[in-house]
């Protein structure tokens, strides 16, 4: 419980780039846009129709975004505790999900407090992931309809990312394992329909909005040349090794979870004993592991969150058996995940991050300027600044009324949503528009601007310091776009110009 309580803070902070892109869509379909056709990302809708649900509950703030990752973390957990009690006992259900949320604080893990990595699809996909192995689990290998429920549960993680088919033959392979008799053609059916019937209803309802063929043009068309961008296979192969062995060094649920698959696997070598948790737990990863894999070479963290439960897991039954050869095992783990912990200083971000929040959160730490220059500094010449985001914000809310739209030429998405400004044009940032990393009449920099020029902006934002901003920024369509418009003031690095009346 106290690893979730000390999340309860984070409420105070803001959204970050991916937080905002999701923000502004989930609240723009509220608002009746269509997802894609107006309001455009290339991730699929399942994050935005969560957050979407999240507003609806707690309103259109911040805070919602933070209850709604909170939210999914206890779930997770929950999850965790039941898988883990179905492969070993209440003890193991309990110590997978006292790892897991206990080592999991993104204060403690990432960089900034961790506000980047919070309410990302990856956060959901641990959650619908746990709830998948839990019915596998439950299942004992026995063909039948359960196999369809964790099918669909995998189906909902795929509208969150289309990796989460991993997931699938490592459910299916784990069935097998457990009970070699089994028919396994028919788990694999049922299973495949249940993958199959939520990414069916969804992509029903995105045709019924008249958004279909813009989705398919996103998800599949445009990350196809996204993943395959600068990409070398053989460069991305060892960046990828140096990444989970970094994590292995530094993180300890990562630690105890490699120690764990290392005396689980010595465990199956000399007694061909296959402990049942222990294979739900290396299966999961190896799936969490091939989608991290396939999201691409840039290697964001958030690709590996989907890993932390079966680390848990794993590590959970690491502690199950009380042999004397296994204890000296447990005592180092237990022993090298503590020096872990203290030397990369896990608990003092998790304080330190957490009193600020507090302190902001009663007002009696330093002023909101301060607070906020804690995620990203301020004219220090970096694209995101939380500071700037919340000055453009307010000034955007004194100066143009609810029915004003506005465009960002730049990648500050969150602003949208922080003023309750509908943005003027589909791409809530710009680069799928101007970058030319995907080809298509509809991503190019002039239909972006004869867009504009046909639903002028109340404002139009420079966003300084965003590459694809500063590149085309002097470009002859946007130049005759601003024609239009009289320079009014600069806020950091966004510089505002507003439209001349007519």
């Amino acid at each position: 419980m106290g690893g979730l309580l000390v999340r309860v803070p984070i409420v105070a902070e803001p959204l970050g780039i991916d937080q905002g892109i999701f923000a502004t869509i989930g609240w723009g379909l509220h608002e009746g846009l269509r997802p894609y056709g107006d309001l455009w990302d290339q991730k699929p809708p399942g994050i935005h129709l969560t957050y979407l649900a999240a507003f609806l509950v707690w309103g259109p703030t911040t805070k919602a975004v933070a209850a709604l990752d909170i939210f999914t973390t206890a779930l997770t957990g929950l999850f965790l505790f039941l898988v883990g009690r179905r492969c070993g006992g209440s003890a193991r259900g309990l110590r997978a999900a006292a790892l897991y949320v206990v080592l999991t604080i993104p204060a403690g893990q990432y960089k900034y407090g961790g506000f980047l990595e919070r309410a990302v699809p990856e956060v959901f996909m641990c959650t619908l992931m746990a709830a998948a192995a839990f019915r596998a689990a439950d299942a004992q290998g026995r063909p039948g309809w359960a196999s369809w429920a964790w099918g669909a549960l995998l189906g909902a993680a795929l509208v969150f990312k289309p990796v989460a088919v991993f997931y699938w033959p490592a459910l299916l392979l784990f069935t097998k394992l457990v009970n070699p008799d089994h028919r396994l053609f028919k788990t694999a059916g049922l299973s495949m329909l249940g993958l199959l019937a939520v990414p069916a209803i969804v992509g029903a309802w995105l045709w019924s909005q008249n958004a279909g063929e813009d989705a398919r043009v996103a998800i599949f068309g445009y990350n196809a040349s996204y993943l395959a961008f600068e990409l070398r296979w053989d460069a991305f192969a060892i960046a990828f090794l140096k990444e989970g062995w970094l994590r292995v060094k530094t993180d300890a649920l990562w630690l105890l979870g490699g120690v764990a698959i290392c005396v689980a696997a010595w465990d199956w070598i000399r007694r061909r004993e296959v402990d049942v948790g222990s294979a739900l737990g290396a299966l999961w990863l190896a799936g969490a592991l091939a989608g991290a894999f396939a999201s691409g070479a840039r290697l964001f963290t958030t690709y590996f969150i989907p890993s932390l439960p079966p680390l848990a897991l794993l590590a959970a039954g690491l502690f199950a058996s009380a042999s004397r050869r296994r204890v000296a095992v447990q005592a180092s783990a237990a022993i090298l995940a503590a020096a872990v912990i203290a030397h990369y200083g896990y608990t003092r971000r998790v304080y330190l991050v957490t009193a600020a929040n507090l302190q902001q959160l009663t007002r009696d730490g330093d002023r909101q300027e301060a607070y906020l220059e804690r995620f990203g500094g301020y004219a220090n010449g970096r694209g995101y600044s939380a500071r700037a985001n919340a000055e453009l914000a307010a000034y955007l809310r004194a100066h143009t009324s609810p029915a004003d739209r506005v465009f960002i030429f730049g990648m500050q998405p969150g602003v949208y949503f922080a003023s309750l400004r509908l943005p003027a044009n589909r791409f809530v940032w710009i680069a799928p528009a101007v970058s030319g990393m995907f080809v298509h009449p509809d991503f190019t920099l002039a239909t972006l601007a004869a867009s504009l020029r046909q639903t002028p902006p109340a404002y139009f934002i420079l966003e300084r310091n965003d590459r694809n901003a500063d590149e085309h920024f002097a470009s002859p369509p946007i130049q005759d776009l601003l024609g239009r418009y009289s320079h009014e003031t600069d806020i950091e690095d966004f510089v505002l110009y507003r439209r001349v009346p007519s």
